[in-house]
């Protein structure tokens, strides 16, 4: 239906910040929120670099959710600085800095699969402040692929 309506969304990423509600969490996000500590096989770390005031993806684990969709190069799509998801997206991990706690979101984003098609993927993340051993400022986040309460129309 939106293919053939009127409406063209100028947006291509949706970020709702939620309450951690146990029943509604995959389990990998109810064990990182309980336990505040992800499993660095299933998260990926995001580096601040004051020079450009941007967040790059330092670190992706094997077995994260970008690394199951698109592999571990952190030059895949989700991992590429500066278009629109990219702002969108990391917009939330300088105010977990800031607030120096973890922040459980909704995401609801088109992304751009490995086959070069455009798709929409809803996800929750858990997003956690982290302490690297040169005092650089970084988020840890662990993601899956689960139903969001965001509604785009």
């Amino acid at each position: 239906i939106l293919s053939k309506s009127d409406l063209h969304l100028v947006k291509r990423a949706f970020v709702h910040e939620a309450e951690p509600n146990g029943k509604a969490m995959p389990p990998l996000l109810q064990h990182a929120w309980l336990d505040g500590a992800i499993t660095a096989d299933y998260s990926v770390d995001c580096v601040y670099e004051e020079s450009s005031g941007r967040f790059r993806v330092d670190r992706i684990g094997s077995k994260s959710t970008i690394a199951r969709l698109w592999g571990t190069a952190p030059v895949s799509y989700p991992c590429t600085n500066g278009g629109s998801y990219d702002r969108v997206v990391s917009a939330a991990y300088g105010d977990v800095l800031k607030a120096g706690r973890p922040r459980y979101d909704h995401v609801y984003a088109a992304m751009r699969t490995p086959d070069d098609i455009v798709t929409w993927i809803p996800y929750q993340r858990v997003i956690m402040p982290i302490h690297t051993g040169d005092r650089r400022r970084a988020v840890t986040i662990v993601t899956e692929i689960a139903k969001v309460d965001i509604r785009i129309v």
